[in-house]
């Protein structure tokens, strides 16, 4: 059986039968950043050797849920109400949100703020950039001002 030490400087950093993993930063890292050595089954070691250029992405964490705060929103005609999006998780690669209204005459929404517009109902939905099924929705109900 022969072995494969990888080393990035003096430090060994993966050893083991090919292929050996190792855990690395997502970077780009240049010919002769690593080096390894193959050693036989009776300790005979060959000399060290560049490993070429070698490329980590790094992972895509996706979108699982979108949550609106407040839930429901009433406001009156003429005024604002702000909603906050929160992406889970916390981590994800693409973590923005499109806004929509399901009734632009009644409510309209611009990067979480909704505006009243005319008496009624309307769904705020703020829709994951990442994953369009994913989607967190507020229910605001608009009413006429007083006087």
């Amino acid at each position: 059986m022969t072995t494969l030490n990888v080393y990035k400087g003096s430090e060994v950093v993966g050893t083991g039968e090919s292929p050996v993993h190792v855990n690395l930063d997502p970077a780009t890292y240049p010919a002769g950043t690593f080096k390894g050595e193959l050693v036989d089954d009776n300790g005979k070691k060959t000399d060290k050797f560049d490993f070429p250029e070698v490329t980590v992405i790094a992972p895509v964490i996706g979108v699982t849920k979108v949550t609106l705060d407040p839930a429901t929103a009433s406001i009156v005609v003429g005024a604002t109400s702000k909603l906050t999006a929160t992406v889970e998780p916390s981590n994800a690669t693409e973590s923005g949100v499109n806004w929509s209204s399901s009734n632009t005459a009644v409510a309209t929404v611009s990067g979480g703020t909704v505006t009243g517009k005319t008496a009624g109902t309307s769904t705020i939905t703020a829709t994951s950039k990442s994953d369009s099924k994913i989607v967190g929705t507020t229910k605001v109900t608009v009413t006429a001002a007083e006087g």
